[in-house]
């Protein structure tokens, strides 16, 4: 596993739990790699911030439009 596919699969893990191959290779390479040990940090504060604080992640209305206008107007 290389650092693009393991900060993909912390990603997804915040979400829902990952098949046991995949969190297997994560470990793997959480043991090896201190640069995703500190995304997986990172992660895991941004996480307990936002469950702190839920109404304070809401994002402004002109920074959604500018989103919207740089990704295209389906996603709005």
């Amino acid at each position: 596993m290389n650092c693009a596919e393991y900060t993909k699969l912390a990603s997804a893990s915040q979400d829902a739990r990952l098949p046991r191959r995949d969190r297997l290779r994560m470990f793997m390479h959480h043991i090896i790699c201190v640069y995703c040990r500190r995304f997986a940090n990172q992660l895991a504060v941004i996480r307990r911030q936002l469950q702190k604080h839920p109404g304070d992640a809401q994002m402004p209305t002109e920074m959604r439009n500018n989103i919207a206008r740089n990704i295209g107007d389906d996603h709005r």
